[in-house]
């Protein structure tokens, strides 16, 4: 669930954040006890999707919190990491303007067991590729497996190859099949 919520950081206070998210906090409940839910049943992660001033489009972080409310000086300094990490800069001397507010409830349940992975239908190894992982890590020299091998975790960079779609995982991530054979690329300490 999210609502729009357009502030500079730098112009509001954690009070103002948390008032807004509490708001919506209590929406949501609501949508979760009408599907059934109670609180304890699942678990609430809050999001802001960010921007620098005039810019078109927003990255969305997680929210850290100090004490309870929302640590915007944090905030802004994962937002500055994220857009280095995708962007390739951070502009540390521009306004960071929260766009968006954004609620995820996560739901555990039971799973079945894993379905078997099965072959693309290449039942040969590849061989190594050639792969460019941007300016901090270059070309590198990437292993290239199938789906099927991925019943245990892999850290990247590695290709994963099918049939039909070709993944790509850079250095500093995992790649799994979670219990229904989606592939789940997983950040790691990069």
């Amino acid at each position: 669930i999210n609502r729009a919520w357009l502030n500079r950081l730098a112009d509001v206070g954690p009070a103002d954040m948390e008032n807004a998210y509490a708001a919506l906090q209590k929406e949501l409940y609501g949508v979760m006890a009408d599907e059934g839910y109670r609180q304890p049943d699942y678990s609430v992660t809050r999001y802001a999707d960010l921007r620098y001033a005039g810019q078109a489009h927003e990255l969305t972080i997680e929210t850290a919190s100090a004490g309870g409310a929302p640590d915007l000086a944090t905030l802004a300094l994962e937002f500055g990491a994220e857009h280095e990490r995708t962007y390739g800069h951070k502009a540390e001397a521009e306004a960071v303007e929260c766009v968006t507010l954004r609620l995820i409830a996560r739901v555990a349940e039971d799973r079945p067991a894993r379905k078997d992975a099965t072959s693309g239908g290449a039942d040969h190894k590849a061989d190594p590729r050639q792969a460019y992982f941007g300016p901090v890590y270059g070309q590198m020299e990437t292993p290239v497996i199938d789906r099927a091998e991925l019943m245990n975790p892999v850290t990247g960079p590695v290709i994963v190859e099918e049939y039909d779609s070709t993944c790509i995982v850079p250095p500093g991530w995992k790649v799994a099949l979670d219990t229904q054979n989606n592939i789940v690329l997983t950040r790691g300490n990069t």
